[in-house]
């Protein structure tokens, strides 16, 4: 038994501990991705330039990577890592926007799926390329052995829904 995520011709399939690993990974690699941001900004931010919007939403996701954090440091099991992310982001909805704000909220539309969810839209679909563009460096850096073949056959699904508009069926 485990997954298959198909859009017309183009595909994934894996165990249900593969699927639940790779959202880990996207998990890891975005919140890199966000903290990587945020160390680039600071060393070339402009007071004048940063607005009320920026600040607001910046001070948002660090409380979200907080939250995860001190929920994942208890965590026994990596598995978990999308239970906590999920559990964060029901509890404080809050974050999506903040999320969609620094262009990462395909971590949202990607994460929220399960094997028996049905389905991801061409919506979620350009969302989830959006973020695969801004973390594919850290996939390369710190997972590139293990994830770029997937992440291209991956990519290349998510393409395909948004470019044909249809959507991605989960079974």
């Amino acid at each position: 038994m485990g997954i298959s995520v198909r859009c017309k011709e183009k595909g994934f399939c894996c165990s249900y501990s593969g699927w639940n690993r790779l959202r880990v990974t996207i998990i890891e690699a975005t919140l890199r991705y966000l903290r990587a941001k945020f160390v680039l900004d600071e060393s070339t931010k402009n007071e004048e330039d940063e607005d009320h919007n920026y600040g607001y939403n910046k001070k948002e996701i660090e409380k979200f990577i907080d939250r995860i954090n001190i929920l994942l440091s208890t965590s026994t099991h990596k598995d978990g890592h999308v239970n906590i992310f999920i559990h964060i982001i029901t509890e404080f909805p809050q974050y999506i926007d903040v999320l969609i704000y620094f262009n990462v909220g395909g971590i949202y539309s990607f994460v929220n799926k399960s094997d028996c969810e049905g389905l991801y839209s061409p919506g979620n679909s350009l969302d989830i390329i959006i973020l695969l563009d801004l973390i594919k460096p850290i996939i390369n850096e710190y997972y590139n052995d293990e994830y770029s073949t997937i992440y291209e056959d991956i990519y290349d699904m998510f393409e395909e829904s948004w470019k044909e508009k249809e959507n991605i069926i989960i079974s």
